[in-house]
């Protein structure tokens, strides 16, 4: 019994030194991700940019219903956040959350109603009609499409749910917001070219636009096997070809008006453009690679206006596919 006791003191001094360098280890690592441990370019981008995603979609929905693009980012921002896969639990869909058997009825099939030009289009037409129907009434027209106009002509106006007056409120809100975000009665399309961006590689995302660790993640991870081919998300040229601090290796294409967007963590030894080159959209750049401070094979990309970062799945079409 004593030479176990005396054991146990023997031991409890090393145990006590281990536990001390892992905290300090794990101190170490904490601190570095706050200081900057993740992804970062030395080419003075910084910041963060709002803008209207799918401006160039909603700006010809509008011209072809005779409606204010501002009215269809209002209801967009409002049902969906503008994220193109909303799904509601009453079966609504996409950006401007329509249901599947409404769609069919406008002429897209269900499981396409999805895709922002079909659902942007949808929504338009949706909302056009009703306030054609109440003489421009934008209260009963924005009730009737969230409650429908069956409510609407039931309670001979806007209905007593909570949820319809709290929607026909905020939507009016947004409206005036985005109003002031017009020029010439459309919205400014991201460096001029239309905001909708090809997906640059067939993976999924594993990890957002946003704060994450302390700090700033100024783009998406797309995560997918070694050697999966990435391509340019739109037309352009490219401005730098070289190794970035925790990127790996970096492309960063130049489409002109100040939109750039830049791709990371790939190996020197797969990239097939050089710097000064010009590229078309969807032509290979190189492979998803593991380089740089990365935990598996991904590619790191992001959207950049005038220097300023802006989250990519608003400018991005939703799957490899349908770039």
């Amino acid at each position: 019994m004593r030479k176990a006791v005396s054991f146990f003191f023997l031991l409890t001094p090393v145990l006590v030194i281990v536990l001390v360098i892992s905290l300090l280890g794990f101190a170490v690592v904490f601190i570095s991700v706050l200081m900057g441990g993740g992804d970062e370019l030395t080419d003075g981008y910084s910041g963060y940019l709002g803008g209207v995603p799918f401006a160039d979609l909603i700006n010809r929905t509008a011209a072809r219903y005779d409606i204010s693009p501002a009215l269809i980012a209002a209801i967009i921002d409002q049902e969906s956040n503008f994220n193109p896969k909303a799904h509601s639990s009453a079966g609504a869909i996409g950006l401007m959350q329509i249901m599947p058997g409404t769609c069919r009825g406008i002429g897209y099939p269900a499981d396409e109603c999805w895709k922002p030009e079909n659902n942007i289009d949808a929504g338009g037409r949706i909302i056009a009609g009703h306030l054609k129907s109440y003489r421009g009434n934008l209260e009963l027209a924005l009730a009737a499409y969230n409650a429908g106009a069956g409510n609407v002509r039931k309670y001979g106006g806007v209905p007593p749910f909570p949820e319809t007056r709290n929607y026909v409120v905020e939507v009016a809100k947004q409206y005036e917001k985005y109003k002031k975000k017009l020029v010439g009665g459309k919205f400014e399309t991201v460096g001029g070219f239309p905001t909708t961006l090809m997906f640059p590689a067939n993976g999924e995302i594993t990890s957002p636009f946003g704060w994450r660790w302390g700090r700033m993640h100024e783009g998406v991870d797309i995560g997918a096997p070694e050697g999966t081919p990435i391509v340019a998300a739109a037309d352009g040229v490219v401005i730098k070809s070289g190794p970035a601090s925790g990127y790996g290796w970096v492309i960063v294409i130049d489409h002109g008006g100040g939109l750039t967007t830049v791709y990371g963590h790939m190996y020197h030894s797969t990239v097939v453009v050089s710097q000064g080159e010009a590229v078309s959209k969807g032509q290979k750049i190189a492979s998803i690679g593991n380089n740089g401070r990365s935990t598996g094979p991904h590619l790191h990309f992001e959207v950049r206006m005038n220097g300023n970062s802006l989250d990519p799945l608003k400018y991005l079409r939703t799957n490899w596919k349908d770039g």
